[in-house]
C-alpha cells in the first residue's frame, strides 16, 4: 500500500519523510525525541549511580541464565485483585525488593523474578514515582510546623 509523503516530525523542518517513517533523512538519527531520551538517560545516570550495573557482563549473564530456568520462563506477576497469574513470556529480571545501590540486593538471585514488559514497566512506574504515581519508597514527608492561620480579635 502506498502511503503519501508528510512533513518530518522535527519542529521547523519542512523536509518530506521517506514512505512509514516519522522524519526526513536528516533527522532519522538526530531528532527532538533522541535528545530528550539521551538527556533522560544522562541525569538518570547522575541521580542513580548504580544504573550501570545492569551493563555489566556479570548482570547480563546471569539474567539471561535466570530467565532461561523453567521456573522463570513464564512472567511471574500475581494480579492483586483476581490472583490471577501472567501468561506472559518473562523477558527482564526485577528485583523483588528494590536493591537502591546495595550490591548484596541486587546480586542476590532469590532477589529476582522474570517479568513481563508490561507488568516490568507497571511495577518500576509505581515504586519510582513514574506516571506521576506517588513513590511507595519514600517515606512521606511531614511538615515540621503545620500551618496555623492566624486568628485576629473579633
Amino acid at each position: 500500500m502506498f502511503r503519501c509523503p508528510r512533513k518530518c516530525g522535527q519542529p521547523d523542518c519542512r523536509n518530506l519523510t521517506a514512505p512509514g517513517s516519522r522524519w526526513c533523512p536528516a533527522h532519522v538519527d538526530d531528532n527532538f525525541l533522541t535528545r530528550q531520551r539521551a538527556a533522560y538517560n544522562q541525569q538518570r545516570r547522575k541521580n542513580v549511580p548504580w544504573s550501570n550495573w545492569y551493563n555489566l557482563g556479570w548482570w547480563r549473564r546471569s539474567s539471561k541464565w535466570f530467565l532461561r530456568k523453567p521456573e522463570h520462563a513464564i512472567c511471574e506477576w500475581i494480579d492483586s485483585k483476581t490472583g490471577e497469574k501472567c501468561t506472559r513470556a518473562a523477558v527482564l529480571v526485577d528485583h523483588k525488593i528494590p536493591h537502591r545501590g546495595d550490591w548484596n540486593l541486587f546480586a542476590n538471585e532469590h532477589n529476582w523474578q522474570g517479568l513481563c514488559t508490561h507488568h516490568h514497566s507497571q511495577k518500576t512506574a509505581s515504586e519510582d514515582s513514574g506516571f506521576g504515581n506517588p513513590s511507595k519508597n519514600e517515606e512521606k514527608e511531614v511538615p515540621a510546623q503545620p500551618f496555623k492561620p492566624r486568628v485576629t480579635g473579633v
